[in-house]
């Protein structure tokens, strides 16, 4: 997930909704390939980060700023997060006010059944899903997302060596079936070297305004 200088609630919903659909997985026959997933945040420039962003991190216990080294081309955290500490974080949430609505919206888009209160739920003794690896990558400057693929194929892939690869701004919410979904595309077309997602927009509210029907 690429991050530049998005507010910390959209990184947020993006983070819940990843965790949603391992939950999925787990729950329909791909529970080693969710439990082996790792997220991959990379930061397109400390400088870049919104204050909001900065304290979502802090708050989830992914990285210490004060360690950082002005030298360094990128900083990487290695993390296990919580689901409980996401789940507190949603629960805190003004979801209605005005900066965080539209985020909310996506949010609750992502879901194939609104649970009312946007929580991330497993159940069953099989199906505990506790925690997801997740890597923080923090670029010292900022050098534009094609330099932050060059970071995340050239050298995370080369230490990880996933077998698939699902990238996604943040602010992105996928429908809690499209991970299982892709995977399965990739697992009955052993051919495929690639897919693409559908991406839906909220629908137009005014259609005075040119720039909200571009």
């Amino acid at each position: 997930m690429t991050v530049y200088n998005e507010p910390g609630i959209a990184i947020l919903i993006s983070i819940a909704s990843v965790m949603r659909n391992l939950v999925y997985m787990r729950q329909n026959g791909e529970k080693a390939l969710a439990d082996n997933t790792t997220l991959c945040i990379i930061v397109d420039g400390i400088v870049s980060l919104s204050e909001t962003a900065r304290t979502l991190f802090i708050d989830l216990d992914l990285f210490k700023p004060d360690v950082m080294q002005s030298y360094a081309g990128i900083h990487i955290y290695d993390n296990q997060l919580d689901i409980d500490k996401v789940n507190t974080l949603l629960s805190k949430k003004d979801l209605n006010n005005k900066d965080n609505k539209r985020w909310a919206e996506v949010y609750h888009a992502s879901f194939m059944e609104w649970n009312g209160n946007g929580s991330i739920e497993d159940t069953g003794n099989d199906l505990i899903f506790r925690k997801l690896h997740l890597l923080l990558s923090i670029k010292t400057r900022n050098k534009g997302k094609l330099d932050s693929h060059w970071w995340f194929f050239k050298i995370i892939c080369a230490a990880y060596n996933p077998k698939y690869c699902l990238q996604m701004d943040a602010g992105t919410a996928p429908k809690q079936d499209a991970i299982f979904n892709s995977v399965e595309s990739f697992e009955n077309n052993p051919k495929a070297g690639a897919i693409a997602s559908m991406i839906l927009i909220s629908p137009v509210k005014s259609f005075d305004n040119i720039l909200h029907i571009w």
